[in-house]
């Protein structure tokens, strides 16, 4: 019995952790991020141009993320020790996800520079098939991240980023109406903030810092 009260605390513990809406607002930045570069796309910068704003843009959320969730978070739950397993599923993750934004990164700079070096990257696919394998590289990374952070949430930010692609690539929405690209990212990374702003807000007005004596115990 006290064993399932302790896993009972870990997984609640975790859970409320991922009840701060910092993960979604860092959806948003993504989003954003695709916005901006859809803006770029238009008015024809330098490609290194592109990829170090989308870089910029997306390691900047990733490092607000830590930032807030350091200075309003932590202090709001304090630092928890999770069981080995879920650490080494965390662990794994990290690993996982880094993986696939290497290979992500990596088809971003050969989708760019494919036209310059004369191969064309998806070789004899339809454009239906080049959206099956970017939702692909969309959804599995979002899905593991889902499931190992118990944030189903997640699974519907792929799924509007997968309908987008399928508007820029199936139906090529961007070649019938300038700048599709970034009102579709827009809405979307205006969603996800929408919601990650109010749950942080929410968050911050339901779990109070903890209160300290002067000789640090609690008053």
């Amino acid at each position: 019995m006290k064993a399932f009260d302790l896993k009972h605390m870990e997984r609640r513990s975790w859970r409320l952790l991922q009840k701060d809406g910092l993960t979604d607002a860092l959806f948003g930045t993504i989003f954003l991020s695709a916005a901006v570069v859809g803006v770029l796309d238009h008015v024809q910068v330098a490609d290194g141009l592109r990829i170090a704003a989308l870089a910029a843009i997306q390691f900047g959320g990733v490092i607000g993320m830590i930032l807030l969730r350091k200075r309003y978070v932590t202090p709001r739950l304090g630092r928890v020790k999770f069981a080995p397993q879920r650490v080494r599923r965390t662990n794994a993750l990290r690993v996982f996800l880094g993986i696939c934004v290497g290979m992500t990164v990596l088809l971003v700079v050969l989708t760019t520079l494919s036209g310059r070096l004369g191969f064309t990257l998806f070789g004899d696919l339809s454009s239906l098939g080049v959206w099956l394998v970017i939702s692909a590289v969309i959804l599995v990374p979002i899905g593991a991240l889902a499931y190992v952070l118990e944030y189903p949430r997640l699974l519907l930010y792929g799924t509007f980023l997968s309908v987008a692609e399928f508007l820029h690539v199936v139906v090529d929405l961007p070649e019938r109406l300038p700048f599709a690209a970034t009102y579709i990212h827009s809405l979307i990374s205006l969603i996800a903030f929408t919601v990650g702003i109010s749950i942080s807000l929410r968050f911050i007005r339901l779990t109070p810092k903890p209160e300290f004596g002067e000789k640090g115990g609690s008053s």
